[in-house]
């Protein structure tokens, strides 16, 4: 069984097949390294993730530098990054972008012979993605969260128990609950997992969990230009935390879904 990040290099070979199309959909200016994957960021998954599995906290990234080799330089850009203000949400421009996200996931497991198919094709409603049997039966809907923007401030706003490699990934809870209701409907026996495809700097992997896990403890993020048009809400402000010391790994993910739709 190939690991985590053997998996994950192997994805990143399809993601380049649409990296420029996704960038360009994405209308901001991006990090250097984004959708692309090194030498220093499987040091940075040892340290940020292995390492710190399970744990009930984790350190500041500060205190990491000694542990990673050229973690402090790469750290002091991506702050000076991504401390400027977000751009505003055009709810299109996002749909579209995503679509074009999930599909190396598609690809990606139909090459493990996972059979996959876009299920929000079929039905917006539901998750991104759909995994059948051998029968036909769809046994699984994910719905994939792409995060490239690390919360600098997570110590300070989130908790002390964590930092931005580790406290910035987010759910819509709106969403979240809409979705479960309406594949519960179509698909009672479905499986619904959450997979998090995270492109930071320093850490990039695919973690994962189930619908289920989806934490209690909710925010509301302040509105930002774009989350209403003509009147009508279309953008999801309240959200929940998902720690990455807390969900499982890649290869996991793949050995899951081998075994469910056998």
């Amino acid at each position: 069984m190939q690991t985590s990040q053997e998996l994950y290099r192997e994805f990143i070979r399809y993601v380049a097949r649409v990296r420029d199309t996704i960038r360009e959909q994405i209308g901001t200016v991006l990090f250097d390294t984004t959708m692309t994957y090194d030498e220093f960021n499987d040091e940075c998954y040892e340290v940020m993730y292995q390492k710190m599995k399970g744990q009930g906290e984790v350190p500041s990234k500060e205190l990491l530098w000694e542990q990673i080799n050229g973690s402090k330089q790469v750290c002091e850009r991506c702050t000076r990054f991504f401390l400027h203000p977000r751009s505003n949400l055009d709810k299109k421009a996002d749909v579209v972008t995503g679509a074009q996200i999930e599909k190396p996931f598609v690809d990606f497991f139909n090459s493990k012979g996972i059979e996959a198919f876009l299920a929000n094709e079929e039905d917006m409603r539901l998750p991104d993605i759909g995994v059948k049997d051998k029968s036909g039966e769809t046994v699984a809907l994910l719905e994939i969260k792409y995060h490239n923007a690390p919360f600098i401030k997570a110590r300070k706003y989130v908790s002390n128990t964590t930092d931005c490699y580790d406290g910035s990934l987010t759910l819509d809870i709106e969403k979240v609950k809409r979705q479960v209701l309406h594949t519960q409907e179509r698909y009672p026996d479905a499986e619904l997992i959450v997979v998090h495809w995270i492109d930071f700097p320093c850490i990039k992997c695919i973690m994962w969990d189930f619908l289920e896990n989806v934490g209690s403890e909710v925010y509301e993020r302040k509105y930002r230009a774009g989350d209403y048009v003509e009147g009508r809400k279309v953008g999801y402000t309240k959200k929940t935390y998902h720690y990455v010391r807390f969900l499982r790994d890649f290869a996991s993910l793949i050995e899951h879904l081998i075994k469910i739709s056998r």
